[in-house]
């Protein structure tokens, strides 16, 4: 919950910044194509998943494999107002998790067959492994809103809200169902909020980067602005 408090300042502290630096500010009504790259955060849900400590289900993990395509997307933005924009925003994301799990299982007293007495084992407990997988593959796919509130023709702030659904693949496989087993759920909607910034480096052509809370929390990307012919100044 903190760590969530944080960056929802940090994204609104971004688009305050974004927002003072700017002078005049340049509008036009036509789309924009944008590609970008970006974190995934499931890679890190997965790590704090399977901690190597021991739970309250007398279970310890060990990650042996840990990969993630990272996130990636593009929008098509059409203005619709002087600050507001709709776009169609698509991206793709596959993390991978491999891993042991080590499941306690308490040693207790026995008799002994020859002597007939009662003996406890050297050790308190033993432990037995399962290996398991998960793989997620999702393709989410949005309806975004994004509210410009600059004033420069090179420098475009932002702010930005997506909602849809997500297409998901979730495969999970254990050796052992009786150590270890989950019920993997998805929950299939697809949400971002934050806030960006774009640049143009030449009248077409811009760089971006975006913070954002729900999606990719990082992406950066490129950004090709479509203009009318009327409305050709730079």
């Amino acid at each position: 919950m903190r760590r969530n408090r944080l960056l929802l300042f940090a994204i609104l502290l971004f688009g305050i910044i974004s927002f003072n630096a700017q002078g005049q500010y340049f509008y036009d009504r036509g789309p924009a194509l944008s590609f970008y790259v970006g974190t995934d955060w499931y890679k890190s849900l997965y790590e704090a998943q399977y901690p190597d400590t021991l739970n309250t289900d007398n279970q310890r993990f060990e990650i042996t494999h840990l990969s993630s395509s990272g996130s990636w997307g593009g929008k098509m933005e059409q203005m619709i107002t002087r600050r507001f924009g709709v776009a169609l925003d698509v991206w793709y994301a596959q993390t991978n998790v491999s891993a042991i799990c080590y499941q306690r299982i308490d040693s207790v007293a026995y008799i002994d067959p020859i002597t007939n007495t009662i003996k406890y084992p050297k050790h308190s407990y033993s432990e037995e492994s399962a290996h398991f997988s998960k793989r997620l593959s999702r393709l989410n796919v949005t309806l975004r809103f994004d509210l410009h509130i600059g004033r420069s023709k090179i420098v475009d702030p932002y702010f930005h809200f997506a909602l849809g659904g997500s297409l998901h693949n979730l495969l999970f496989t254990t050796s052992d169902a009786s150590i270890y087993n989950e019920d993997s759920f998805f929950a299939p909607i697809s949400l971002k909020l934050g806030s960006g910034i774009r640049i143009f480096v030449s009248k077409h052509v811009g760089l971006f980067a975006e913070l954002s809370i729900g999606g990719p929390i990082i992406v950066g990307g490129v950004s090709y602005k479509f203009y009318k012919k009327e409305e050709e100044v730079w």
